[in-house]
This record gives C-alpha cells, sequence and structure tokens, in this order.
C-alpha cells in the first residue's frame, strides 16, 4: 500500500483514517470534505467493521442540508443524516421524546471548508445501547448531558486538529518551495558544470587533433588515442606546452610500437608526470592555459614554494613576512594568510593528490602546517573542496 505523508492530505482524510487511535469508541467515522485541487465535494468512511477507508456516495443535498443548521455540533439520527439512502425513515415535526433521543446516536460536526458559506461535515457514529465513553461506572444509553459534553469536547479537540494540520501544511508548503528552487538552483548548477566539461573536453580533443595531425601529414600513419588516454589528458592539469609534449611524445612512441598505418596511444605511453613536471621550478609563474577548478591554487603554492626556498637559501628564518618579499610580485604576511584560508580546501586537495609536491611549505612553513588536518580527518576536510 502506498503511504502518502499526512500533510499533503486534507485534515478531516487523516482524521477519519486515524479512526482507530483517535476515537476508538466510535462505531463509524463519515467524512465529507472539500478537497484543496477539486470544487466537488469527496466522501469516506472508517468503521469497526472494515479493515479500510473506503469512498463513500452520498447526495450534495447532505451538504445543503447540514449546512443551513446554526450549531456546528448536532446529534441526529441515520434517517436525519442524509447517508443512508434506503432509510424509510421519515421524522415528523413534534417534540423530542426520550425514544428520539436514543435514536439520535450520530453527532455531527461541522467546519468551514476552503469555500465560502459551505462546510466540511464530520459524522461520528455512536452505539445506540452503551455508553462508550463510560463516563458513568454503569455502561448506559448516553442522555443529553453527555451528548451535549461529548459533541463540546469533541468539536473543540477536532477543530485544533484540523487548525494543526492546516498551519503545519502552511509551513510545509513552504518547505517544498524552498527545495524546489533548491534542486532548481542545483540542476542549473549541473548543467553549467556539464557545459563547461564539454567545452574543456572539446578544447582538449581539438588540441589533440591539431598536435597528431602534424605527425599524421609527414608519416601518413592514422593516429589514434584509446578511450582510457583520453579521459587522462581530459584531467590533465598541466600547461598547453606540457599537454603538447605528452601528446607528441606518446604519438611517437605509438607509431614507433606499431605495424602498419594506425597507431594507438595507450594509457601506458602518455607519462604525464615526466612532462609535466619537467623544469617546473624554472616556470613555476607561468600560466596554465588549460586552466581548470585547481589552476589559481596551484600557483599560488608554487609561488610560495620556490619563494620559500629562496629564503632558505639565503639562510633568512622562513616566516610569512620573509616568503612574502621574495615573491616576484612582493605581497604581506597577512595577505599570504588570508590566501591560504580562501584557497584552502583547494590546497588539501591537491596536497593529498600530490604528496610528493612543495615539500618545503608543507613540512616547515608555519601558515601551511597550519591548515593541514591531523590523521584521518584530511578525508574529511576535503569533501566539498
Amino acid at each position: 500500500m502506498f503511504d502518502q505523508f499526512t500533510l499533503k492530505q486534507h485534515p478531516i482524510e487523516v482524521l477519519v483514517n486515524q479512526r482507530a487511535s483517535i476515537l476508538p469508541g466510535a462505531l463509524k467515522i463519515v467524512g465529507i470534505y472539500h478537497n484543496y485541487n477539486s470544487t466537488l465535494p469527496f466522501g469516506i468512511s472508517s468503521s469497526i467493521s472494515e479493515s479500510t477507508t473506503k469512498e463513500i456516495e452520498f447526495s450534495l443535498d447532505v451538504i445543503k442540508k447540514h449546512s443551513n443548521i446554526n450549531s456546528n455540533k448536532t446529534w441526529i439520527s441515520i434517517a436525519d443524516s442524509g447517508l443512508d439512502r434506503n432509510s424509510s425513515e421519515k421524522r415528523v415535526i413534534k417534540q423530542m421524546s426520550l425514544e428520539d433521543e436514543f435514536e439520535n446516536n450520530i453527532l455531527l460536526l461541522k467546519f468551514e471548508s476552503i469555500y465560502p458559506n459551505i462546510y466540511d461535515l464530520i459524522f461520528i457514529f455512536f452505539n445506540k445501547d452503551k455508553n462508550s465513553f463510560e463516563l458513568e461506572s454503569k455502561p448506559q444509553s448516553l442522555n443529553a448531558e453527555n451528548k451535549s459534553l461529548i459533541g463540546h469536547l469533541l468539536f473543540n479537540s477536532i477543530k485544533t486538529q484540523i487548525e494543526t494540520h492546516v498551519n503545519n501544511a502552511i509551513s510545509f508548503d513552504s518547505i517544498l518551495e524552498v527545495n524546489r528552487t533548491t534542486q532548481i538552483g542545483l540542476i542549473d548548477a549541473y548543467r553549467k558544470i556539464k557545459e563547461a566539461e564539454d567545452k574543456h573536453n572539446l578544447l582538449i580533443h581539438t588540441v589533440i587533433k591539431n598536435y597528431t595531425q602534424l605527425i599524421q601529414d609527414k608519416t601518413e600513419i592514422n593516429i589514434k588515442f584509446s578511450e582510457e588516454a583520453l579521459a587522462m589528458l581530459i584531467d590533465f592539469e598541466g600547461t598547453q606546452d606540457e599537454l603538447k609534449n605528452v601528446v607528441l611524445k606518446s604519438a611517437e612512441l605509438a607509431i614507433n610500437l606499431t605495424k602498419g598505418n594506425e597507431a594507438v596511444v595507450y594509457p601506458t605511453y602518455l607519462q604525464l608526470e615526466r612532462y609535466q613536471n619537467k623544469s617546473r621550478e624554472d616556470k613555476i609563474e607561468a600560466v596554465p592555459v588549460l586552466f581548470n577548478r585547481y589552476s589559481k591554487t596551484r600557483q599560488i603554492l608554487d609561488k610560495y614554494e620556490k619563494s620559500a626556498r629562496d629564503v632558505l637559501k639565503n639562510d633568512q628564518p622562513l616566516t610569512g613576512k620573509n616568503v612574502g618579499a621574495n615573491c616576484p610580485a612582493p605581497i604581506s604576511a597577512p595577505a599570504i594568510t588570508d590566501s591560504i584560508k580562501n584557497h584552502k580546501k583547494k590546497m588539501l586537495t591537491l596536497f593529498l593528490k600530490h604528496p610528493e609536491k612543495w615539500p618545503i611549505i608543507r613540512s616547515e612553513f608555519k601558515p601551511i602546517i597550519n591548515i593541514l588536518p591531523k590523521g584521518p580527518l584530511l578525508g574529511g576536510v576535503l569533501i566539498g573542496a
């Protein structure tokens, strides 16, 4: 069975569905209410003799008839309710007798619906032959005084439940709207990320094609890159010159290891780290052409590492002031601290991906040491970097 979140249901529907726990003394509860998505009233019933709530048929005259009653809580008989179409009883206007009072075992409660001058109705059926609430020490039929008290208590109790449900539903709708807006924002962000990735992938493929075309024109050998090799090149974080070296050298290796007029470049031919790190120390300040989300952070780390090396070569203390003074464009110690704070998560990610890089600042430069978590905490910090 499908379980629907109760805040998405009409409060009277919830009440009828929970008859056994809310009103265990009732034989049956019938709810007729106007739902939020339809102008036509809806009727449901739950009783001791039935295991599930069921939909009922009723005449619209039932609502019209009982909406005209002044009181919002009235005891009526099954004939007066209008729910039993097979009943041949006709009430004659006369003074109420004890027998009539005995027959009035249905408590009718009226609540304002979402439409003006139209009411939602709840019919609560009680046993005629005994006091379901055991208001007396010995079970007996409900008398007028007991009925008045029961009607008053149930009306106010159910009214409070309905109002609480409606208020919670309004709050829930606000939460749903926030969630919907958030999901739309996430979808848009994912779309933009995907577009950026597609553009980056297209750029890589274009660069590879242009570089390999030069070799193909000279050798008349068709050069292809395996899917795994292409994936590695897409994730390559080096400069354009480094990418060119990787492509050309791997293509040459593929040609030398292949017979025939088609050469395939496999991942083992790429040797990415070898070319990416070649002469890195001499060109730390070079701006990468192939930008990614870590390019700026990598530049900052490279700059501080080179400056720290120069500071130690000059036998100076490895302080923020000295490191900043030895940068190509000198900066203050507070500026270094701010840049490290702003790039903290990305720096930690790069430290994890490249444990061999930036050894000086990672082990001796205090502003960097201060952001390094201890032990297994590092993995947790990287989430969302």
